[in-house]
């Protein structure tokens, strides 16, 4: 029994490092970790799209932090929905996809998708994308897709 005790901690404490508890996306510390195997990795052609929620602190303030949270739950789902297990929440209101699982087209055209489901929802965005060659320089691709936002 110590071992199956000792394997489901392991499990939940690793979910809980991995995974923030507001959104159930990945948090930062998932992205740090998984950056870091990709630059190991040297993959070829991954896209990265960043989205950072607008008017947010507007929306905490006028409306309360109920519904701010509200809002950055739905933005999670909606991100999370075109991209499963590619989401990271890295920041209050800010939330970076890394795929590589698509060609450079088709990725454009699920970022595409995430954006359609930003406005059904009435969730104001902005976003920046960037296409990296080899993930060995991949901090460079991450900070393209960033300044683009």
């Amino acid at each position: 029994m110590d071992g199956i005790e000792r394997r489901e901690s392991h499990t939940m404490l690793e979910k809980l490092s991995f995974e923030d508890t507001l959104t159930e996306v990945f948090n930062r510390n998932k992205f740090n970790h998984d950056v870091e195997n990709l630059k190991v990795l040297k993959l070829d052609n991954v896209g990265i799209a960043y989205f950072d929620i607008n008017g947010l602190k507007l929306i905490n303030d006028t409306k309360g932090h109920v519904e701010g949270d509200r809002i950055i739950k739905a933005a999670a789902k909606t991100i999370k929905d075109v991209f499963p297990n590619k989401t990271y929440r890295i920041g209050g209101d800010e939330f970076v996809v890394v795929d590589e699982s698509f060609n450079e087209a088709q990725f454009n055209s699920h970022v595409e998708n995430v954006l359609r489901g930003f406005s059904e929802n009435g969730i104001s965005v902005s976003v920046g994308v960037s296409w990296a060659g080899n993930t060995e320089h991949i901090e460079e691709y991450l900070t393209s897709a960033d300044n683009r936002m």
